[in-house]
């Protein structure tokens, strides 16, 4: 991206044209099949998944780029075994916020007393797993 270009995205985010947070889809794999899923997301759908250095490369370049926050969605980001340290690393850089449907944190899962996260709030459509 040319030094310009660069800059103008950095006005663009600090005067609320472009958000300042950047979205990362870290897998399209989900344990739900909800009608309304943009990603098309469900437990039969491959398993596909961004890279993890190459998520924490864009949280890198994002912030230099003058994002303010990064934003984790999916597919259901918390069936990546990889996502606690992930998150860790991405929060390195900037603010992280991760979408999830909820059903996949729960303290056993994680091998803790404690869940990996605190949830702010969600929804599901369904009351069980599929």
């Amino acid at each position: 991206m040319s030094t310009a270009t660069a800059q103008r995205l950095a006005d663009a985010i600090s005067s609320d044209t472009v958000s300042g947070r950047m979205w990362l889809y870290s897998n399209y794999h989900c344990n739900l099949a909800c009608a309304y899923c943009l990603t098309e997301s469900a437990p039969k759908v491959p398993a596909r998944q961004l890279d993890g250095i190459r998520m924490v490369g864009l949280a890198q370049d994002a912030a230099q780029l003058g994002f303010t926050e990064l934003g984790v969605t999916g597919g259901e980001p918390f069936l990546r075994s990889d996502l606690p340290d992930l998150l860790r690393e991405l929060a390195d850089n900037l603010p992280v916020t991760v979408l999830t449907n909820g059903t996949p944190i729960h303290p056993a899962a994680a091998g803790t007393d404690e869940p990996p996260c605190a949830p702010a709030g969600g929804t599901a459509d369904q009351p069980r797993p599929s």
